[in-house]
């Protein structure tokens, strides 16, 4: 027979198998049996009158040799496919041809196995692997898929005709097949399954080194309900190639040990969140700058009770493409304020939550110079007075800004310093939106009239 291979989808939806695929399966022992009479006529030498004896003689030699040949070729595929030949039954889908034959000179049990793609030369060859209780006639023909067949010629046949021999040894995955299998699966896989094909050999162990475990690690992602300090070095140690994401917030026990050794190889990683990890300090944040510099994007250092001024002007001055910045409730003072104007001019969302000793010195450099700011909360920056968003007092003179503000969201609840003259810097920027004063308690009715009138493109306003 000769049809569809098994796994292969048919015109009904159905996935072929031995019996879904017998509509689909043609019977060819017919026009297989022309073949192999077409070929043993065409392997007879023809003999001359003048040497008839000697030619007898050789013509019964070639018999008996014939007898015992080792392969026999049918069909040669790369002049004509078996679609042309046998017709084709399933337009569409791959198919494959597979025989059981015996050689006339073998025992009547010694059955050989043989398979062959469309495009495939036709050889039938002796084997030592029998089927001695296959009831299946020594002329009838089968259908099913080879998929580790690599083309045409003996040294793939022999590999195909090994059935039975393959299955007792067990099945082997090549190398080679690893190396072009195994990344295509690794997306489909979970983060444990992808760890746990580490542990199949040292081919995969490599591969999975190289295309990595996790493209993110999440503290809060539900699949790892058993989160630990191991299991962090573990999967980290294993994602060195993959891991653009470390999300760590609140794991307070966490410590510098088992994030400083990773910090070097993650060279891939866009986005850190440590926040609220209260046993790190300036030493982590200078090995983000050492290591990071070049990738890291999302920054958020909320709560780090331990770090100063040291530890994040080393992040501004080197992670200048830096995109996203929270410093909330680190104790921070002005000079980090200035390295963050002066050097992340990329900025596009800045968190500053009761960082009490910011003042105008450093607030009006980040507003100033960082152009590309559309978040921007400050809230509980009580020393705030006033906002410089078209310019500020340098220590080298008066600085104008190029540009114009492009800040959409501005948060400024609880800086009660603020006066009603911050309305006229609000004016300036016109993209602005949302805009929320509460508690601002120093504020009257004049700044809410100059805001309605500089500023009559904001939508949402919170006063409380």
């Amino acid at each position: 027979t000769y049809g569809p291979c098994p796994g292969r989808r048919l015109f009904n939806g159905e996935v072929a198998d031995a019996s879904s695929a017998i509509p689909y399966t043609r019977d060819v022992l017919p026009q297989l049996a022309n073949l192999l009479e077409r070929s043993n006529s065409n392997s007879t030498t023809p003999s001359s009158d003048s040497d008839c004896d000697a030619n007898q003689n050789d013509a019964t030699r070639e018999t008996r040799r014939r007898r015992r040949r080792v392969a026999i070729p049918v069909m040669d595929g790369k002049t004509k496919s078996m679609n042309i030949e046998f017709g084709d039954p399933c337009p569409g889908v791959t198919k494959l041809l597979v025989v059981k034959f015996r050689f006339r000179d073998e025992p009547i049990h010694n059955i050989c196995r043989a398979s062959f793609r469309e495009h495939e030369d036709v050889v039938l060859r002796r084997s030592n692997v029998f089927d001695h209780q296959d009831k299946i006639s020594t002329t009838s023909l089968e259908v099913y898929k080879d998929m580790n067949g690599r083309g045409s010629g003996s040294n793939d046949f022999e590999h195909n005709t090994d059935e039975d021999a393959t299955s007792r040894k067990g099945w082997r995955l090549q190398s080679a097949s690893s190396e072009i299998v195994l990344p295509l699966l690794l997306p489909y896989l979970l983060v444990r399954q992808r760890a746990q094909c580490s542990l199949v050999s040292k081919c995969w162990r490599s591969i999975v080194r190289d295309w990595g475990v996790a493209s993110t690690v999440d503290v809060n992602d539900p699949s790892f309900p058993n989160f630990t300090r191991s299991f962090l070095r573990s999967i980290i140690m294993v994602s060195y190639s993959s891991l653009s994401s470390l999300i760590l917030n609140d794991f307070t026990a966490l410590t510098r040990e088992d994030l400083h050794p990773a910090l070097p190889h993650l060279q891939k990683l866009k986005a850190l969140d440590i926040s609220r990890c209260t046993q790190l300090d300036d030493s982590t944040l200078v090995l983000v700058s050492e290591h990071l510099a070049d990738t890291l994007e999302v920054l958020y250092i909320k709560g780090l009770q331990r770090a100063t001024d040291e530890g994040l002007i080393a992040v501004c001055t080197c992670c200048t493409s830096l995109r996203v910045l929270e410093v909330s409730n680190v104790p921070i003072t002005d000079k980090s304020g200035i390295a963050i104007g002066e050097n992340l001019t990329r900025l596009e969302a800045l968190y500053c939550r009761d960082n009490y000793q910011l003042t105008n010195d450093s607030i009006d450099c980040i507003t100033a110079r960082c152009k590309e700011l559309s978040l921007l909360t400050l809230w509980g920056c009580v020393r705030l007075r006033n906002l410089a968003i078209r310019h500020y007092a340098a220590p080298a003179g008066l600085i104008m800004a190029s540009e114009p503000s492009n800040i959409v969201f501005l948060n400024l609840w609880g800086c009660h310093g603020l006066l009603d003259e911050t309305a006229d810097s609000i004016g300036e920027i016109p993209k602005l939106r949302s805009l929320i004063v509460a508690e601002c308690h120093k504020l009257t009715d004049k700044f809410v009239e100059v805001l309605s009138q500089a500023s009559s493109q904001i939508q949402h306003l919170n006063l409380r």
